[in-house]
């Protein structure tokens, strides 16, 4: 259990295509946010570098300045600024409704399947872990959504920079190209480690919450038996596990 297998990985990004299908207009608000936020990044530098170029080094020469070039980059930062604000609101606020739209649309739907299975089917699985499944579960299946629009605004925030970076200097443009792969490759051996300890996590997760569904149904033999130490005892053993 160290790293995750290539089929796990084409299942996670099947899972947020899901998404994407189910929600499409959503996504496609979070992605613009996404963008804007990401041009507005890119966009600030230029806006500082021609502030310096134009503004304060000609203050520093002459000892000083026009009331003109100062609002005028006063506005340029405000106006980077607001871009950027609109940005992360729009992405945030499209990214999060699309996660708990599909959050909510699963736990329904998990919850109606239970309802059409037998009882003898229930009877052979824990009720807390039939609770993790359609609560836990279904949370940490849909949170990647949120961040993933925020991700391919970074690839966007790349692209931009990749073309800045060949205009301004192609010594620092292979350089730039040379650290991009490094940390994409960071990044999926890192996803690949994670993944099956978020796995395992999700299973002691339904575990806790079998162990305190029957602590909370069995509440009264418990107290008769006189068992509250070893139930605590128990309990501790499966969090600090989860912990």
């Amino acid at each position: 259990m160290t790293t995750a297998s290539p089929a796990v990985i084409r299942r996670g990004l099947g899972v947020l295509a899901v998404a994407i299908r189910a929600q499409p207009k959503l996504f496609i608000l979070s992605i613009i946010g996404s963008a804007l936020y990401a041009a507005a990044g890119v966009g600030a530098a230029f806006v500082l570098g021609a502030i310096t170029t134009h503004v304060v080094l000609p203050a520093f020469r002459e000892g000083r300045v026009s009331a003109g070039a100062l609002v005028a980059a006063a506005g340029a930062i405000i106006g980077t600024a607001v871009f950027k604000v609109l940005g992360i609101v729009g992405r945030r606020i499209f990214a999060g409704m699309m996660q708990y739209r599909m959050q909510a649309q699963y736990r329904r739907e998990v919850a109606g399947r239970y309802l059409d299975l037998p009882l003898s089917w229930h009877a052979r699985h824990p009720t807390g872990s039939l609770l993790s499944v359609a609560n836990s579960d279904v949370e940490a299946a849909w949170a990647p959504i949120a961040p993933f629009p925020f991700a391919v605004g970074t690839l966007f925030m790349l692209l931009i920079t990749a073309v800045a970076l060949v205009l301004t200097d192609v010594v620092m443009a292979i350089v730039g190209f040379v650290v991009f792969p490094l940390i994409l490759i960071l990044t999926l051996q890192f996803s690949k480690r994670m993944s099956p300890r978020i796995t395992r996590a999700q299973e002691l997760r339904a575990e806790v919450s079998g162990v305190a569904l029957e602590s909370i149904d069995g509440a009264l033999v418990v107290k008769t038996l006189g068992r509250e130490d070893h139930e605590t005892e128990r309990f501790a053993v499966h969090s600090a596990k989860l912990r």
